[in-house]
């Protein structure tokens, strides 16, 4: 073999560096294969019309909320959520008084994942307030956006649900 000829330390490098690129290899091989495993499409297909509205979507929740509009949801004033059906009531106001909306839709999601999303139309029952049942079947943390449709502006509110 080429590497007996060599002084024994300069053997124990060159078996070294060839241990380190083995491991490289099989490192990039094992990386390889768990990313075309766990393949996740784009969270958002409609990511470039979203950043050419993101101007308006700005101004649109500016303007409302200078308007008073205000969404409050049972949601984020229970703390935790359960896994499981859990009842949401959303209330859109103005100035601290129902107010009407055209429509309510709840999205929760896994923060960097397509995985868990899931997308909810909220019931209307008079005027600001709308109503469902939304079943979570996974504990833990939840990123949930409610948004509102108020004059043809879109009025939204994201905040973090823990579930146990």
């Amino acid at each position: 073999m080429i590497l007996s000829n060599l002084d024994p330390s300069l053997r124990r490098a060159f078996y070294l560096i060839i241990f380190v690129f083995i491991a490289l290899f099989a490192a990039t091989y094992h990386t390889i294969k768990v990313t075309i495993q766990n393949f996740e499409p784009v969270i958002d297909k409609n990511y470039y019309e979203t950043g050419l509205n993101y101007e308006k979507a700005l101004e649109d929740q500016r303007l409302l909320s200078s308007q008073g509009y205000a969404i409050e949801s049972s949601i984020w004033t229970l703390g935790n959520t359960g896994v499981g059906s859990n009842s949401v009531e959303v209330k859109v106001l103005k100035n601290g008084e129902p107010t009407d909306a055209e429509l309510a839709v709840l999205v929760w999601e896994r923060n960097a994942t397509t995985l868990a999303r899931g997308t909810l139309n909220l019931e209307k029952l008079g005027t600001g307030r709308f109503v469902s049942n939304w079943n979570l079947s996974n504990p833990g943390e939840w990123v949930v956006t409610v948004s509102v449709q108020i004059q043809g502006k879109n009025f939204e509110r994201t905040g973090i649900v823990n579930t146990n």
